[in-house]
């Protein structure tokens, strides 16, 4: 035992002589001047807004175009909801389609109007800053609505909502928005 505690010693002593006796170079380099600085991402312009849709009939197609500005620095990508404001509840007879202009493509084909209040649509993915982007909205009567909804009118909001690329949208549908 006695050995085995020599031995150990003579290893500990070894290792503090052996470690105080090395030496190593060293230096240090300090840069100030780093910027970091965070984007922005802001819908900042539409055009032809707000829809109007007047003298609807059972049976009829309507469209208006609009437009929607990125400004900023950042791409996004964008959708839409509706937020039902006051008057009338036609949500049983117009439904909706939109249309996207630029790509020549459809955004959504056609839905009830209601389906636009629980629902974030992405009208567009990956929107340079700067950058016009004009949608064709389809709005249809049905034709069977009957009397009931003559003279009625309604207001809704459109809400816009710009996420970074990839991002989700609001977990809160646009109703509750």
């Amino acid at each position: 035992m006695r050995i085995l505690k020599s031995l150990v010693m003579i290893g500990v002593v070894a290792a503090l002589v052996i470690g105080a006796t090395s030496a190593y170079f060293s230096d240090t380099e300090r840069i100030s001047g780093n910027t970091f600085a965070t984007g922005i991402l802001d819908i900042d312009g539409t055009s032809n807004f707000p829809l109007n849709f007047t003298n609807l009939a059972p049976g009829g197609t309507y469209t208006q175009d609009v437009a929607v500005h990125l400004g900023g620095t950042l791409p996004a990508d964008i959708y839409f909801g509706l937020k039902h404001e006051s008057g009338a509840d036609l949500s049983a007879v117009l439904s909706a389609a939109i249309y996207d202009v630029d790509n020549s493509t459809w955004v959504t084909g056609w839905n009830p109007v209601l389906y636009y209040f629980g629902n974030w649509t992405k009208a567009a993915t990956n929107v340079s800053p700067g950058q016009w982007r004009t949608y064709r909205v389809y709005v249809r009567m049905d034709p069977g609505a009957d009397n009931t909804y003559q003279n009625l009118t309604n207001h809704t909001q459109v809400i816009l909502y710009g996420t970074q690329v990839g991002a989700p949208y609001p977990g809160t549908p646009p109703w509750q928005y």
